[in-house]
C-alpha cells in the first residue's frame, strides 16, 4: 500500500534546443523557455519516492556520477544531492524495494549501482528496454551509458503489467522502444508518471515530441491516449524533468489540453 509520494529534485543536465523540442519552432518555446549562458536547455533529473507499509520504491534514480568526465561536460551533468544518503536519511535504505524505470537512458539510472548496495532491492524495467541498453543501435547509443546496472537485480517485465497493488505499467514504446509510463494510487488518488512520453509540462502539446524519440508516431499516439485517460481520471501527471512544473492536473481535451499545477511534497 503507498501511503505518500515525495519528490527529490536528484540532478541536472543540458541538451540542445533541437533535441528537446524537435519541429517546435524558437519563438513558440523560447516564450516559455530560455536557453542557459551556452545556449542550451537545463534539465532537471526529478526521482519519484513511493512509501507505505515500511517499505519505499523510487521512480528512475536520476544522474548521480554516470559517465566520463568529458560525458559529464558534454551534457552540463551535476548530482544535487547524495540520492543514498537522502534516502537513507528520510526512509531508511535498507527499506527500498524497487527501482522502476521508466527506461535507461543515462539520466535515469545514474545512482543504480550506489543504492542497491546493501539492500534486498529489485530493478524494474521492460524486457525491450534491457535489450536496447545491451546492444543499442547508432541512434540510441550515446543516450546510453553501460555499466550502470547492477547484475543480477533486475526484474524484467513484457508489456502492460501489475506491480503491487497500487501500481501498474500502463504503455510501452515511443520516446525508446522500451520506455515505459508508471500509474500509482495513493488513498484512491491516480497518479501518472509520463517518463519521457511528456518530459516536461511544456510537452503537454500531442505534436510537441523531442527529437530524440526512437519512435515519434508511436509517441504521439502513446500522448493522445494518455493524457485522455489523465484528463477523464483526473490524474496527477508527473513529468520528471520540469525544473518548474513538474506535476499538474490535465483538463481540456487531449489536442489542447491544459495544465494547472499541483504541489508535491519535497524531501
Amino acid at each position: 500500500m503507498i501511503d505518500d509520494l515525495y519528490m527529490i529534485r536528484e540532478g541536472r543536465f543540458s541538451l540542445d534546443p533541437g533535441a528537446i523540442f524537435g519541429t517546435v519552432p524558437e519563438p513558440i518555446w523560447s516564450r516559455a523557455i530560455r536557453r542557459n549562458t551556452r545556449g542550451r536547455i537545463d534539465s532537471d533529473a526529478n526521482v519519484f519516492v513511493l512509501s507505505g507499509s515500511g517499505k519505499f520504491s523510487i521512480i528512475d534514480s536520476g544522474v548521480g556520477n554516470i559517465g566520463d568526465p568529458r560525458f559529464r561536460e558534454i551534457f552540463q551533468i551535476s548530482s544535487l544531492v547524495d540520492l543514498r544518503e537522502r534516502l537513507d536519511e528520510n526512509f531508511g535504505i535498507r527499506n527500498l524495494k524497487h527501482i522502476l524505470h521508466t527506461h535507461l537512458h543515462f539520466d535515469h539510472c545514474g545512482n543504480d549501482l550506489a543504492l542497491v548496495r546493501g539492500t534486498d532491492s529489485r530493478i524494474i524495467m521492460q524486457k525491450k528496454e534491457l535489450r536496447n541498453y545491451r546492444k543499442p543501435n547508432q541512434f540510441t547509443k550515446v543516450s546510453y551509458v553501460k555499466k550502470s546496472m547492477p547484475p543480477g537485480r533486475v526484474l524484467e517485465i513484457d508489456g502492460v503489467t501489475k506491480i503491487g497493488p497500487d501500481v501498474r505499467v500502463l504503455a510501452v514504446g515511443g520516446h525508446t522502444t522500451g520506455h515505459q509510463t508508471i500509474e500509482f494510487s495513493i488513498r484512491g488518488r491516480k497518479y501518472l508518471h509520463f517518463g519521457d512520453i511528456i518530459p516536461s509540462s511544456f510537452h503537454i502539446r500531442p505534436n510537441y515530441i523531442p527529437a530524440i524519440d526512437t519512435n515519434p508516431l508511436d509517441t504521439l499516439n502513446l500522448k493522445l491516449k494518455l493524457i485522455r485517460r489523465a484528463i477523464r481520471e483526473k490524474s496527477v501527471c508527473i513529468f520528471n524533468h520540469d525544473p518548474v512544473t513538474p506535476a499538474g492536473i490535465l483538463s481540456g481535451s487531449e489536442l489542447k489540453p491544459e495544465l494547472t499545477p499541483f504541489d508535491l511534497a519535497k524531501v
